[in-house]
């Protein structure tokens, strides 16, 4: 996945404003303080904090995680949303990836963090929108939105899904880092929107219990990023694309009829014969073999993991 040519213009002139070592430098210091003893440091000094900083996770974070937005928000189709508010937007990646897809009136964007707000709003050009300089705990504000989004916000601050699920008018979107952390998350959120009989559009094709919870594994996902020159340059990386796991929760106020369909939660392997994990519509995770001879065989041999099918 590439980023749309304006969005990717935009993007290189934020990241020409300082040098590649600089942005290198500044990269480092990040991972320094994330890969460290996190106990020992406040939330504070964890956050990005400057704009060198805020420049390099632009540089080598946002093509990512603008990929993620892209892929979790495919589904929404029961009816296109507006308004959007975006809960620790960062430099507004999430708020980009679905004004992309949908024709977005306006935005709202929550983010402390004076370094990444003047990230976004060099990103967000014509979007209408106004930033919130608060966190999620902070925000107090009871206008409802057509669809709310919290990108990797809660594996570093408590999840409140009642004040979440208050705010949308039609869609949650949630998602988190593909690692069992994020998935707890997710899972949490997800039994709580179970305990509700809210609606789960994905990624789940069921309403039963999490069955890969059960088996001690974590329902994530994965989408493959072209990397620029200067991200390769940044990490010191020779491959020209990263491949950025995630999970995620859409959910819908409205409610839907559930469509019968199994979830590829692996990528397929073989060619004559297919061999392909799936979580079921009846909620059970099953490895499903197509050899060549089954009408469903050209179907599969074309999805891939996290795609919808009928097995």
């Amino acid at each position: 996945m590439q980023l749309p040519t304006d969005l990717r213009t935009r993007l290189e002139a934020l990241c020409s404003a300082l040098p590649v070592k600089a942005l290198q430098a500044a990269d480092e210091a990040v991972r320094v303080r994330y890969r460290g003893d996190r106990g020992k440091l406040s939330n504070e000094q964890l956050q990005i904090q400057n704009e060198a900083e805020a420049i390099a996770y632009c540089a080598t974070r946002f093509p990512a995680t603008y990929g993620v937005a892209i892929k979790a928000a495919q589904e929404m189709t029961l009816q296109a949303p507006v308004t959007l508010l975006d809960i620790g937007a960062g430099p507004a990646t999430a708020t980009l990836a679905l004004a992309s897809m949908f024709d977005i009136t306006h935005a709202t964007l929550l983010e402390p963090n004076n370094h990444l707000r003047a990230c976004g709003e060099k990103l967000l050009e014509v979007l209408p929108h106004n930033w919130v300089p608060h966190t999620f705990e902070q925000y107090k504000v009871d206008t409802q939105f057509d669809i709310v989004v919290a990108s990797y916000m809660f594996n570093e601050a408590k999840s409140d899904f009642a004040k979440l699920w208050a705010l949308t008018k039609q869609y949650l979107l949630i998602i988190e880092p593909g690692t069992p952390h994020g998935f707890s998350i997710i899972y949490t959120l997800r039994e709580e929107a179970r305990k509700q009989n809210i609606s789960i559009i994905g990624p789940c094709s069921h309403t039963q219990a999490c069955p890969l919870f059960t088996l001690n594994r974590w329902c994530h996902f994965s989408v493959r990023i072209d990397r620029t020159k200067l991200h390769r340059a940044i990490k010191d990386a020779d491959l020209n694309y990263e491949d950025e796991k995630f999970s995620y929760l859409l959910l819908s106020k409205a409610p839907i009829v559930q469509e019968k369909y199994d979830r590829l939660i692996g990528h397929p392997r073989g060619t004559k014969l297919i061999e392909a994990e799936l979580c079921t519509a009846e909620g059970r995770i099953e490895m499903a073999k197509i050899p060549k001879s089954h009408p469903k065989h050209k179907q599969f041999r074309k999805s891939a993991w996290g795609d919808r099918v009928n097995y």
